[in-house]
């Protein structure tokens, strides 16, 4: 194998915009491979098997206590979140303490409550559409495919309405990656000092009520649930963790379906073929989600994970300390696992991407995401059949994101409906 260095950021804005040649390229000449990701030097893991086995390899940690320091001096970016104390969630932390958060979240984020939110979604949905349909033409990313999601979660916290349009800002200027790195910082503030102020109310306001049961059907939304689990079972969760988990359901549970959205609909205008068979038969949905989700999907790289000991792998040696990032992009799209990967195919039965994790960390938010994009992308085919590209693909613009994969902008035409 190749000992060179690949500086992804060397590649920008080329691999953004098309990452899969230089997984293609790793896969078939150094599959496990050192790489730096705007500075933060780590192994990029490309292929379906290593990256299935890493993601349980138990010698591999997502808390940074196992980090070497020279990482955190060279990629401080990575670590920016620590000084608010927001990097104590779930993504973040190993069993017990994760098991511990999951539980917690798990008990109020269940099927039944998620399923529950179809009809708001479908409303959301509609109320969205209803803004620009009769225009003929429609800013997919800004106006469709980000408020979207937000304002799902907004209303699952129960963010007061008056708050909603100054969260939305903040949230959209954390997830469309702005050019400058300081703007999405004072976002995560602005975002963090809110939460903690909605929390501190919340709190106060279950002690004044004197409220201890914890059924879902007796919670208004999501954050009192989750603050009546916490408060009911001797303080599993401290308010800073339960401030960074709602920074985790905010940012991670609405750029999954962002950009599930944006790039779903960008493959289908890209594969004519499958746009009609979709349009033909909606029914086709369900899988055609799935399959969005492994051609292109969100994630395209995880958040690094630090090897706790040596580790021979192949033949290289993963040493103690060292950042492991594994290419959830390059693994769906591995010709060892699926056949013809670089195809659309709406009707493939192979589904066992990994779009959403693989292990204990598996997101929690995927049944979420996958009835946001289902809902979301079955009312715009059958109110805007017609979809069209209204920009070059030197026009389109990807986010230069570490680990997402998504557009910033997605400019489409249609025929208008008075």
């Amino acid at each position: 194998m190749t000992r060179d260095v690949l500086d992804l950021s060397a590649l920008e804005p080329a691999y953004s915009t098309d990452p899969y040649p230089v997984y293609a390229e790793s896969r078939g000449t150094a599959p496990i491979r050192r790489v730096t990701l705007r500075g933060l030097p780590g192994w990029l893991v490309t292929r379906y098997e290593d990256v299935e086995r890493l993601f349980t390899d138990p010698r591999l940690s997502k808390d940074r206590v196992h980090t070497d320091p020279a990482i955190r001096k060279a990629a401080p970016w990575e670590f920016a979140d620590e000084s608010m104390g927001l990097s104590r969630h779930m993504l973040q932390l190993d069993p017990p303490e994760h098991t511990r958060l999951r539980r917690v979240v798990s008990a109020v984020f269940t099927a039944r409550r998620i399923k529950a939110l179809a009809p708001r979604i479908e409303q959301i949905t509609d109320e969205l559409i209803a803004s620009f349909v009769a225009r003929g033409r429609v800013e997919l990313i800004e106006e469709f495919a980000t408020p979207l999601p937000i304002v799902v979660i907004m209303g699952m916290l129960g963010i007061p309405l008056d708050d909603q349009h100054a969260f939305r800002s903040w949230t959209t200027t954390v997830m469309s990656g702005p050019e400058d790195p300081q703007d999405a910082i004072d976002a995560f503030v602005s975002i963090h000092r809110y939460l903690t102020e909605l929390v501190d109310s919340r709190k106060a306001a279950a002690a004044r009520s004197g409220s201890t049961a914890t059924s879902e059907a007796e919670h208004r939304d999501l954050l009192d649930a989750l603050i009546a689990v916490r408060d009911e079972d001797d303080g599993r969760l401290d308010d800073q963790e339960l401030v960074a988990m709602l920074r985790l359901l905010l940012i991670a549970g609405t750029e999954t379906t962002t950009s599930l959205i944006g790039n779903g609909v960008l493959a289908l205008l890209r594969h004519p073929d499958q746009l009609d068979l979709l349009r033909g038969d909606l029914s086709l949905m369900e899988n055609a989600v799935e399959e969005f989700l492994r051609y292109d999907g969100p994630l395209d790289i995880t958040p690094a994970r630090y090897a706790t000991e040596d580790i021979a792998f192949g033949d290289v040696v993963i040493e103690a300390g060292d950042a492991v990032l594994l290419a959830i992009g390059a693994a769906s799209r591995d010709p060892d696992r699926f056949d013809d990967p670089d195809r659309l195919d709406l009707r493939r039965a192979d589904r066992r991407h990994m779009a959403f994790g693989h292990g204990v960390h598996y997101c929690l938010g995927a049944p979420l995401a996958r009835l946001e994009g289902r809902i979301a992308l079955t009312a715009l085919l059958e109110r805007c059949p017609d979809l069209k590209l209204s920009a070059a693909d030197e026009e389109l613009i990807w986010r230069q994101d570490p680990y997402v994969h998504g557009l910033r902008n997605l400019p489409l035409t249609f025929t208008a409906k008075v």
